[in-house]
């Protein structure tokens, strides 16, 4: 009798041991889990947060060559009159140098 209790609890303390080894398995593998989780949720958020300063980039640059071809545009019609103002100038500095007999 005193075998078969000894082997009972033998059997017992195995079966909790096992029980408990699971248990931990069970636990590590809920945190192994919410580890890869997390760790995909933030690779998300990067991926977003690079593709909305990719985004962010492209409208800047997509400002500035609008903003330089809007002001090259304006300087391109600008020019025959700054021609004509820079003629204006010119002259009126040689008249003030005496080199050209005033009219």
């Amino acid at each position: 009798m005193r075998a078969l209790t000894e082997r009972a609890l033998t059997e017992r303390a195995l079966t909790e041991r096992a029980l408990s080894v699971r248990a931990l398995s069970v636990r590590a593998l809920i945190v192994r889990a919410l580890i890869v989780r997390a760790l995909t949720e933030r690779a998300l958020t990067m991926r977003a947060l690079t593709e909305r300063a990719l985004t962010e980039r492209a409208l800047i640059v997509r400002a500035l060559t609008e903003r330089a071809l809007t002001e090259r545009a304006l300087t391109e019609r600008a020019e025959p009159h700054w021609d004509l103002s820079e003629k204006c100038i010119l002259s009126a500095r040689l008249v003030l140098q005496n080199k050209i007999p005033s009219e």
